[in-house]
């Protein structure tokens, strides 16, 4: 679970299955009556709001869509901070071939950090401020990146 960055709604992972749903704070309510509701991550429990507010970051380490098994990888939605909509994000999901665990945005919203669990190290991916696309920055190739041993249970960015 995640509190949007406009303490307005939060955002629950795997919530009913294969689900990411908003609520709203004040009311309790799930908003799937406005579309809030997408089909996200199997097992996605790493989930981190990008301080504008509009884009949203999930671990996908097993994700299907129309039981298709796509690559392991982390997916990206866009988020209208007025309505609590939610849609999957243009190019998602962004390929991650090395089991991403955990996952945080940078204070400034440009970097996503996500901590792998095989083999056991943090890469970084560079946000796109108009889209929220993600692009590699470092630790893409295996045993890249900062060692960080197998199994990285979270990560948090502290700023300076």
């Amino acid at each position: 679970m995640t509190v949007h960055p406009n303490d307005k709604y939060l955002l629950v992972s795997g919530a009913g299955g294969e689900k990411l749903m908003v609520f709203n704070i004040m009311t309790s309510d799930a908003l799937e009556a406005n579309g809030s509701e997408v089909v996200s991550a199997y097992w996605g429990f790493s989930l981190d709001i990008a301080p504008n507010g509009r884009f949203v970051y999930q671990n996908d380490p097993y994700w299907r869509a129309n039981n298709s098994v796509y690559d392991i990888a982390i997916l990206g939605y866009s988020f209208d901070p007025q309505t609590g909509k939610i849609a999957p994000m243009m190019g998602s999901p962004f390929a991650d071939n090395q089991d991403p665990v955990a996952l945080a945005v940078s204070p400034a919203g440009n970097i996503l950090v996500v901590a792998r669990d095989n083999p056991g190290h943090v890469a970084s991916y560079r946000i796109d401020p108009q889209t929220g696309a993600l692009s590699p920055i470092s630790g893409i190739t295996e045993n890249s990146g900062i060692p960080t041993g197998w199994n990285p249970g979270g990560i948090v960015i502290v700023p300076k």
